[in-house]
């Protein structure tokens, strides 16, 4: 008892932290659970998950800066580079392609997790099947809404369960989600 009480403040005081620092609203959206436990219920290695870890029902908004908003009919989404068939494609376009659905569990650096996810989007393949990636290209360069941009192995972005996802739980993303559409690769990050 008296540790589940040492890690429940401690999960207070991080929760507090963050917001504090970060503003983002976290309090009061924790688990009151020890962590570990709930991971190891789970099927989760016990050495997987950090200790400082805690698990949330809800999904927490962090975000640098103002949260962008898109207007969906000037929006659009490109794939350039090093392709074959380089293409551009209009919010309506991406949302008319082909779906698919993931289920993943979201583990966040910033100590959080919510487990149970469903995303349904375009899966990558999909879409760099389409482009031709050249054979020789290793890495892509992902850009996003204001001058975001990450550099990710190819062979991490060209996995079964990675989409740009529109949909979370059977709801249209949200603007603080990330929304109209967001890069998912549940094995790096979401």
């Amino acid at each position: 008892m008296q540790n589940d009480v040492q890690q429940l403040r401690h999960a207070r005081r991080r929760a507090n932290d963050v917001e504090r620092n970060r503003g983002t609203g976290l309090a009061g959206r924790l688990c009151a659970t020890n962590s570990r436990d709930a991971f190891a219920r789970r099927g989760y290695d016990r050495a997987f998950n950090h200790p400082a870890q805690v698990l949330t029902t809800k999904w927490p908004v962090l975000h640098y800066g103002d949260v962008p908003q898109v207007d969906t009919r000037t929006w659009t989404f490109d794939v350039a580079g090093l392709v074959d068939r380089p293409f551009t494609l209009t919010y309506e376009e991406l949302l008319a392609l082909p779906r698919k659905t993931v289920q993943c569990d979201i583990h966040c650096v910033t100590r959080w997790s919510r487990l149970d996810n469903t995303f349904e989007g375009v899966a990558v393949h999909l879409l760099l099947e389409r482009a031709g990636v050249k054979p020789t290209r290793s890495t892509c360069l992902v850009s996003a809404e204001q001058g975001f941009t990450t550099n990710l192995p190819l062979t991490d972005l060209d996995r079964p369960d990675n989409l740009v996802a529109f949909k979370w739980n059977g709801e249209w993303l949200m603007p603080e989600h990330g929304g109209p559409a967001r890069l998912l690769v549940p094995h790096l990050y979401f």
